[in-house]
């Protein structure tokens, strides 16, 4: 990522969201380096540890290789999509078959955020995503996970 003297991220201002994602693990997974790049910059903003993916493949491995808190994937990407990745992860029998996924898509019709949500991702966010509310779909998330392993440990 270049982030040196005079590059500017399109989302340089503070984040002003009303919720603190400090030290959540996000992996982010999209095929288009700019978007990852914007979603690194708002996360980290934000307080998140980000690791990021270029492809479901590449998800897939980091996933085998690190313990994210959450999963936030575009949907279309080339060869293996975020519907077939969330199909993968959810049938998986380690912890990761439980991780807190976001679909990230510029497919914002009904159909398909019920298309998400039926294959496996626990919210919808329509591209662009303003950094508030990516911010707090990531907080929701993490909650989310913070309660599954309550239930598993309780």
């Amino acid at each position: 990522m270049n982030d040196g003297p005079g590059f500017q991220y399109p989302h340089a201002e503070p984040v002003h969201a009303d919720v603190d994602i400090s030290g959540v693990h996000v992996l982010v997974v999209d095929d288009e380096p700019d978007a990852r790049e914007i979603f690194e910059a708002v996360l980290r903003r934000g307080g998140a540890i980000v690791t990021s993916a270029a492809s479901a493949s590449e998800a897939l491995e980091k996933l085998g290789a690190e313990r994210p808190t959450v999963l936030l994937s575009d949907i279309a990407m080339p060869g293996v999509d975020g519907l077939a990745l969330i199909q993968a992860i959810r049938s998986r029998s380690d912890w990761a078959a439980n991780i807190p996924a976001g679909a990230l898509s510029a497919h914002a019709r009904e159909i398909d955020r019920e298309s998400a949500l039926g294959r496996g991702y626990d919210l919808h966010l329509a591209k662009p995503v303003e950094p508030t509310e990516l911010i707090r779909a990531v907080d929701r998330l993490a909650r989310r996970g913070l309660r599954l392993e309550d239930d598993v440990a309780g």
